[in-house]
C-alpha cells in the first residue's frame, strides 16, 4: 500500500516535472521568436 502510494507520488512529480520543462521551453523559444517575430501563441 505505502509503495502503491509512493510510486504515484513520484509519478505525479516526474509528471509536474515535464510539464514544468515544457513551459519553460515554450516561454524561451516564444522570448526568442518575439525578437525577430511575433509569437505563435497556437501551440498554448
Amino acid at each position: 500500500m505505502v509503495r502503491k502510494i509512493f510510486t504515484i507520488q513520484q509519478l505525479l512529480l516526474l509528471r509536474l516535472q515535464v510539464y514544468i520543462l515544457s513551459l519553460i521551453s515554450d516561454y524561451s523559444k516564444a522570448r526568442g521568436v518575439q525578437k525577430k517575430d511575433q509569437p505563435d501563441w497556437t501551440g498554448l
